[in-house]
């Protein structure tokens, strides 16, 4: 706690300080999700202004299905502020979250000439082939697919067999395909006598059409190559698929606020990832405003930046006066932050100074190698004042 004390003393003779208040996001030590992605509220207790709206926030995506990842806190920390900006987030709980993914359904073997097997295909839950099809085919959607919604739309020359109920007859279904995505797309049933399960009684190919539903970012208005995307110029729409989509689109309005437009964007576009690049906040020169958290505190001061950097990324920055270099991240334009929380071995840029040497290293380090840089900058200025 000195040591702490004496760094909050140490910046704060920098530049005027401030201390604010927070978001806290308490880490949780596991969680398991079920789906694709994982989500702020699956992995984090979150408190303060604002923390409703951050609950459905996509931190990473799901690990696969019976397999775990480690999320870092720093690695949440960083997607929160992307979001908050220059909102103080205040980091508590776990060092890290293992989250756990449940097993994907057993896909049955599929391929020409190859017959699932029936209980696969939980037939009886919804009593007729029709209802057995669209169990089958949900089971089996394509990953980018999974989380929106999805309807089949059957031929109307099949309605006979579609409607053939599991009450006497037992189905095997057969696909030449693993995965299934928007578009037109068949499967053959094998249909039995549950009297005689081991004669094929008759088979069908059904045809049908699958059609996806998901959550897009749309352009909201015109934009120009070079415009820097805002809250209102995109919004997020739920559209339908009929046909499979070429390249990925962007998912979350996140992931568009803040990037940069390559090039025009008409009004009602759906975005894609290349459509942006990211937006350069800080720019070499820069007198860059420093947030300084560690210990339960916030300390604000300016400094210069030596590189330029995109929200996210580690820039050099120093005391105006040329002293003190220290690694932060950029959290918002003109934004940087330095956390005194890293520890030793993480490999984070952010925590190595600039200079180690003499009697002011030995003493920061037992702070930690953050301390280090903050603390060289304040004895550098403490040095010129009279």
């Amino acid at each position: 706690m000195k040591n702490l004390a004496a760094l909050a003393a140490v910046v704060l003779t920098l530049a005027g300080a401030e201390v604010r208040g927070a978001v806290k996001v308490e880490l949780l030590k596991e969680s398991s999700v079920a789906c694709g992605v994982v989500r702020l509220k699956d992995v984090a207790l979150v408190e303060g202004e604002g923390s409703a709206a951050l609950q459905s926030l996509i931190v990473c995506l799901s690990p696969a299905g019976g397999e775990s990842l480690s999320l870092a806190a720093e690695r949440v920390r960083q997607r929160v502020a992307a979001v908050l900006g220059e909102a103080e987030v205040t980091m508590a709980g776990a060092a890290s979250c293992r989250v756990k993914r449940s097993a994907a359904p057993q896909d049955s073997p599929t391929g020409a000439g190859t017959a699932a097997a029936p209980a696969a295909v939980k037939a009886g839950k919804a009593g007729t082939l029709e209802a057995a099809i669209r169990q089958f085919v949900l089971e089996r959607l394509a990953p980018a697919a999974v989380g929106g919604g999805a309807r089949l739309e059957f031929d109307a020359r099949d309605r006979e067999p579609l409607d053939l109920m599991d009450e006497r007859w037992q189905f095997k279904l057969i696909s030449g395909t693993g995965q299934f995505e928007a578009g037109s797309a068949m499967v053959r049933a094998e249909i039995y006598e549950r009297s005689k399960p081991h004669l094929v009684a008759r088979s069908a190919r059904i045809q049908f059409h699958v059609v996806l539903a998901a959550d897009v970012v749309v352009v909201a208005r015109n934009l120009s190559a070079g415009d820097v995307l805002s809250a209102d110029d995109v919004r997020l729409e739920r559209r339908e698929f009929r046909e499979p989509q070429r390249g990925l689109l962007v998912r979350e309005v996140t992931d568009a606020v803040g990037a940069t437009a390559r090039s025009a964007l008409a009004a009602g576009r759906l975005l894609r990832p290349e459509d942006l690049t990211k937006t350069l906040m800080v720019q070499r020169g820069d007198a860059v405003t420093v947030y300084v958290r560690g210990g339960g505190f916030t300390i604000k001061t300016v400094c210069r930046a030596l590189e330029s950097g995109e929200r996210g990324s580690t820039v050099a920055v120093q005391g105006q006066d040329g002293s003190g270099k220290f690694y932060a991240t950029v959290i918002g334009p003109r934004t940087v932050e330095l956390s005194l929380g890293a520890g030793e071995g993480e490999g984070e840029r952010a925590a190595q100074p600039a200079a180690r040497t003499g009697p002011a290293h030995d003493a920061a380090c037992a702070a930690g190698r953050a301390h280090d840089a903050v603390c060289a900058a304040g004895q550098a200025e403490e040095r010129r004042t009279p």
